[in-house]
């Protein structure tokens, strides 16, 4: 059955990630489930800090520390001077930032993206 458990009656077989190293965390045990049913773990960072993640968000690499940005800070995406002007460009254009963060790799920081000047 592999490295799976059972929760019990209500709860389907959910996978172990005890012990399993997730960039910076590692998994203590298990938390809860939030309000989305999603089940959620308790880590360990590096640096020594803790913090509650949901189970997909460590193993798709979303959730890499515990959030303290003086210890981890973000790292900003380089860009060229040609992706800087096709971002303006776009900012011109109207597209939202969401998109234009996940086209090119840059952090939520809004003061990475000009404003559209309206």
């Amino acid at each position: 059955m592999g490295n799976y458990k059972n929760l019990g009656a209500d709860a389907r077989m959910v996978f172990n990630m005890v012990g399993q190293v997730c960039a910076e965390l590692t998994v203590l045990g298990q938390h809860s489930r939030d309000a989305d049913g999603h089940w959620t773990w308790k880590c360990r960072c590096s640096c020594g800090g803790e913090r509650v993640a949901k189970g997909h968000l460590l193993r798709y690499g979303t959730v890499k520390d515990c959030g303290n940005r003086a210890i981890h800070p973000l790292k900003r995406t380089k860009l060229t001077e040609e992706q800087e002007a096709e971002i303006a460009e776009k900012v011109g254009r109207g597209v939202p930032r969401q998109v234009i963060q996940k086209t090119y790799g840059i952090s939520a920081s809004p003061f990475e993206i000009p404003r559209a000047s309206k």
